[in-house]
Order: structure tokens, then sequence, then C-alpha cells
């Protein structure tokens, strides 16, 4: 499942409400990322953490949760792996976690 997408919605209540229109995450429109590197990723977002296997972390809602995302860059297709609390996030392997 690609970031974005306006009408995606969560299964865990937390996340219960509609994507805002666009896309968007921290106020920035997730379409018009580049996703073309990692180096493109923390531009536009500096609170990413660029990890291995092509993964970012985003911190969401004042580090409350985190979303784990996998991104081919040459194609610039992110595909969603993991949203949940902190706590949460603090037992998967972020590398390997596919949820």
């Amino acid at each position: 499942m690609g970031i974005g997408g306006g009408g995606y919605r969560c299964g865990w209540p937390a996340f219960r409400s509609p994507a805002p229109k666009g896309g968007s995450v921290h106020g920035t429109n997730c379409f018009a990322w580049p996703w073309r590197a990692p180096q493109s990723t923390k531009d536009q977002c500096a609170s990413a953490s660029i990890c291995g296997n092509n993964r970012a972390v985003f911190n969401v809602g004042g580090s409350k949760y985190r979303l784990v995302v996998e991104i081919q860059y040459q194609a610039g297709i992110v595909w969603v792996k993991f949203v949940g609390t902190h706590a949460q996030y603090d037992r998967i392997d972020v590398e390997t976690v596919n949820e």
C-alpha cells in the first residue's frame, strides 16, 4: 500500500479517521515528495530516520506514533509497513516488519 491516497483508513482505533486530503504528513504533501534517494527523504522531513532495507521511520502525533515505510527510490513508490504507538514500535524490527 502506498503512502498518501487521501481515503486510506487504518484498522487501529487511534487511526480511524481519513487521511488528510492530498496525503499530508507533517504538513507536507507526500505526493510532491521526490522519493528518489534517502537524502531527498531527509530533505523533506528532517526528523525522518533512514534505516536499512530501504526503510524510513516518521514520528507522528508528537512522537506518540511511528510510521515505518519502505521506499523503492528508483520508481518513487512508498509502501506503509507499520503504523503503531511508540511502545509497539519498540517491539518491532524496522528492517523486517511487514504489518
